[in-house]
């Protein structure tokens, strides 16, 4: 669809400048690169998709990821730890 809209665009667009030949050569090599894009596969990723994951990478994602660890297992039981400790403490006493 690209492609025939940017032919279509190229034929209106300078229709009145040149000749019917040299304007339909003009119409094909600007429509080829449009083309072209429906055979692009990357990484099983179509033009589509590699463009969009540009777009996101580069303008929407931030540029640094800071993570910060969890332990899951020290948050559960943090209670329990907490417990364990106030009682071992008053057995010191």
């Amino acid at each position: 669809m690209l492609a025939v809209g940017v032919a279509i665009g190229l034929y209106f667009g300078l229709r009145g400048r040149f000749g019917l030949e040299t304007l339909s050569w003009m119409c094909i090599l600007g429509a080829a690169p449009c083309a072209a894009l429906g055979f692009i596969n990357y990484h099983g990723m179509t033009a589509e998709q590699l463009l969009w994951a540009y777009v996101k990478s580069e303008f929407l994602l931030p540029r640094r990821f800071v993570f910060y660890s969890t332990n899951i297992y020290v948050e559960a039981m943090k209670k329990s730890m907490q417990h364990h400790e106030q009682e071992r403490m008053m057995r010191r006493d």
